[in-house]
């Protein structure tokens, strides 16, 4: 069998994207705005229908009145967000989409793109074409919006699911794919972590450390859709995935063989499917709450249930996760913490296909915690998502989840960054919400089949740092002083390892309580829990090799209140550890990427930023490291780690390379090129026919907030290897870039005026004490190309004076008064970085051409 060819597809807008899209259409206006109409062409928007409908329809709505995952381009709620603003504007948000892979688009695409949205909002087209540094308003947005949207607006966006694209509906198996599957199976992978233990450790030790160097490719399948994070399930000698073309597909796992198409209603959740072998049922969830029960045999419809919204704000659900199957109870995690949302966890009855009881994180006035809420209406939407799959200890019947941070704005968190929006960004305005805010960034204990509350344990208190829990826990057997303990091990962001007793929540090995750095404006919790003696995973700080020029280094816990901080962000945080009871090690996937973080939001990838990665082996009896080994890309927003009784972990990379380490070493065992980013996909192991197989689907890289190695396009492939495989390696994808550049940062405008901006920041009306405007300044446009000889201007509109300075060059425009301007000419072609004498961390690029 030979294999085919494993096209990048296009990106799409995930979940875990809510930010990035969001950000985009915040942008502000920038400079001066004409009156006039934008024209644009009916040539442009009919070419730009399908690129959206292709691309973007599955987050923002085929009819553009957006989802969970993305704001709306069409209706009120974008009439009123932009309708003072331009059509450059729209234009530079277009050139950050998709999250996953803003190279996607050209510039006329993008020109296309815009064209179209202009038309669904009602606007005319013209003769003249529309140009990307268009300065027209969008005022006539609010008259001419559509009748069929002008009821919508961003409080009352339709709650059905997301739009799922025409295609083949569904194909069950006929009774010849039956008949020719592989049935002899020692060892199978129903869950998204293997088993309920979410250990993602396999028995099988065929594939050792001696001879997985032997490892190639036994078949390799393109999928009818792409994945995204997607985590394979095996069972009954099928391997199921889920795809973003609204289907689950069946595979014969000896042959990659498709053996039947499930049709969704929605767009599935990403991370995958449940099975529950007992039952002979596929679980798959949709995005927004639909939850179907497939037959395994046949890929025919048992039941479908859809969860309700939750009362505190009647919104539908948002669904980012695997579920997991147990003993009759599939437990489906609610996040939506970042957009608007409860999180939590419902139980539904596997078999009935009805909801058996439901948990709010954050809990409404008078139950259990909620007095670590402010006394107001935030509890409606506190946040608190439930990123990862529980896990289940069955004999004694409690499932077991870490939760997300607080938000606490009915909004969500709209993308804010430090220099685009004027208000605090609601995950990390302290001050917005005094208390601890229960049950956000905890570990929850609860009964299977009541879900009355057991116990917990706050791995941070009022966090406004994103230091959450969303790595998926882990249960595994301990001795402690002689004597059995049933373990659970929970991962915190930054990297540190807890180990508590999931019978109680007491502690394995010690925790202490660590004074941390203070601000009192933001509330900040006057300590934190560490475990004592343990070893953090990843550097505490930000190392100075990491930032651009101008940057202030940071660390964990450092208050988020200086304009030109950078912070650790996702050391530890989503890709799934794994946990061997052969070596009593937890392998930890980590990310070391500073990112620029204040009060008022997150910025993504500064110009000249770097980052990587790390794996680590840490001692399940002692918390130290035991060995680390280094990827030159970010891994803990990825797909994780398998480990095996064979002595071998896998993970993948975001070079296309998956790997292999020996599991008490850390040494590097095997390595095989498959294409295609692999530091998103998980991969399982599984028997069939006495040989053992290792899969999994490659999803390009991790999400926008992943680092450096993460603006890649998902897959759309499945690949599985054996001893002794057939298929070789295939040619390398484009390698990521390990410095942070200025594509994407902008719209490269043909102009050579400049404004130092203030706009925005201006209109905040709630400050920290010593917080000054011109900290916070921007240029617009951002990056410019101008020909040789041509000298350009800045414009001041702050407060204070300014001066522009060429980075590795004497070129200066001197101090620039409020409501002046100065100006350098630019006579040799290149490109140069300029910034601001005053506050260095702002930057931007010139393009000077021949």
């Amino acid at each position: 069998m030979t294999v085919k060819s494993l096209r990048i597809a296009a990106a799409f807008c995930a979940a875990a994207a809510i930010s990035a899209a969001a950000s985009a259409v915040m942008l502000s206006a920038a400079g001066q705005q004409s009156s006039a109409n934008p024209s644009y062409t009916a040539e442009q928007a009919r070419a730009g229908q399908p690129a959206f409908q292709a691309n973007c329809a599955t987050c923002h709505g085929a009819d553009l009145l957006g989802s969970p995952y993305a704001p709306p381009l069409a209706g009120r709620g974008f009439a009123d967000a932009w309708s003072t603003r331009s059509v450059r504007d729209l234009f530079e948000s277009i050139r950050t989409m998709p999250p996953t892979n803003p190279r996607l688009f050209d510039d006329d695409a993008r020109l296309n793109l815009a064209a179209y949205i202009l038309q669904v909002n009602g606007m005319a087209p013209g003769p003249a074409r529309l140009m990307p540094t268009a300065a027209d308003a969008l005022a006539s947005l609010k008259a001419s919006r559509p009748a069929a949207s002008a009821a919508n607006s961003r409080a009352d966006t339709p709650s059905g699911p997301p739009p799922c694209p025409e295609g083949d509906p569904s194909r069950t198996a006929p009774n010849s794919a039956r008949r020719g599957r592989s049935g002899i199976s020692a060892s199978e992978w129903p869950l998204y972590g293997g088993s309920a233990s979410n250990q993602r450790y396999s028995t099988l030790g065929a594939i050792t450390s001696s001879n997985v160097n032997s490892l190639r490719g036994a078949w390799a399948t393109q999928l009818p859709g792409r994945t995204n994070q997607t985590g394979l399930t095996m069972s009954n000698g099928m391997i199921l995935v889920p795809t973003a073309n609204c289907k689950v597909i069946a595979l014969n796992a000896k042959t990659g063989e498709i053996v039947w198409e499930f049709a969704l209603p929605e767009r599935p959740a990403r991370r995958g499917v449940a099975v529950g072998n007992d039952v002979g049922l596929v679980f798959a969830v949709g995005s927004t709450g639909s939850i179907i029960a497939i037959n395994a045999e046949t890929g025919e419809r048992r039941w479908t249930h859809r969860l309700t919204p939750d009362p505190a704000h009647g919104r539908p659900a948002n669904i980012t996760s695997a579920p997991t199957y147990a003993r009759g109870v599939l437990l489906v995690a609610i996040s939506g913490g970042d957009s608007g949302r409860r999180g939590g966890v419902s139980a539904i009855d596997a078999l009935a296909g009805k909801e058996m009881w439901r948990f709010y994180v954050v809990p409404q006035p008078g139950e259990r915690g909620s007095e670590t809420w402010p006394n107001n209406e935030m509890w409606r939407a506190g946040g608190g998502a439930v990123w990862s799959p529980p896990a289940v200890d069955t004999e004694l019947g409690l499932v077991y989840f870490g939760t997300g941070n607080p938000n606490g704005n009915p909004e969500g968190l709209l993308g804010q960054h430090p220099t685009k929006h004027p208000g605090p960004h609601p995950s990390h305005a302290g001050d917005l919400r005094p208390g601890t805010a229960l049950f956000t960034a905890s570990l929850v204990a609860l009964d299977l089949k009541t879900g009355a509350y057991r116990w917990h344990f706050q791995l941070t208190y009022h966090d406004i740092f994103d230091m959450d829990v969303v790595t998926p826990v882990v249960l595994y057997d301990a001795t402690v002083n002689g004597r059995p303990r049933k373990g659970i091990a929970v991962l915190r962001t930054d990297g540190y390892l807890f180990l508590l007793d999931r019978v109680d929540g007491s502690p394995l090995l010690p925790i202490e309580e660590r004074p941390v750095p203070q601000d009192p404006f933001q509330l900040t919790s006057p300590t934190q829990p560490f475990p004592v003696g343990g070893d953090q995973v990843v550097p505490n700080c930000v190392e100075p090799w990491l930032m651009p020029p101008g940057f202030k280094s940071g660390c964990y816990f450092t208050p988020l209140n200086q304009p030109n901080l950078m912070v650790p962000y996702i050391g530890t945080r989503q890709a799934p550890m794994a946990y061997s009871p052969e070596t009593g090690y937890f392998y930890i996937a980590a990310s070391v990427n500073p990112f620029w973080a204040t009060r008022f939001g997150i910025g993504f990838g500064e110009p000249g930023q770097r980052s990587y990665g790390l794996v680590s082996a840490l001692d399940s009896r002692t918390n130290k490291i035991v060995w680390q080994q280094r990827s030159p890309y970010p891994l803990g927003h990825g797909g994780g780690m398998l480990a095996t009784a064979g002595g071998v972990v896998f993970h993948g990379d975001a070079d296309g390379h998956v790997r292999a380490l020996d599991a008490k070493t850390g040494e590097p065992r095997w390595h095989f090129q498959i294409g295609v980013g692999a530091a998103s996909a998980p991969f399982i192991t599984y028997e069939l026919d006495g040989e053992q197989y290792v899969a999994l689907a490659p999803s390009g890289g991790a999400s926008p907030q992943g680092g450096l190695g993460s603006a890649q396009s998902p897959g759309d492939a499945v690949w599985a290897f054996k001893l002794g495989g057939r298929l070789s390696q295939v040619p390398a994808p484009p390698l990521p870039p390990v410095v942070q550049g200025f594509e994407g940062r902008g719209v490269i405008a043909k102009t050579n005026q400049i404004v130092i901006d203030f706009t925005e920041r201006d209109k905040d009306t709630v400050r920290p004490p010593g917080f000054r405007i011109d900290k916070y300044e921007t240029f617009e446009p951002r990056r410019v190309e101008v020909p040789a000889g041509t000298r350009v201007t800045w414009k001041n509109t702050g407060h204070e004076p300014h001066t522009i300075s060429v980075r590795g060059q004497r070129w200066t425009t001197g101090a620039i008064k409020p409501d002046g301007t100065g100006s350098i000419q630019f006579d040799v072609p290149g490109t140069y970085v300029f910034t601001c004498d005053n506050h260095p961390w702002q930057q931007g690029e010139i393009t000077v051409a021949r």
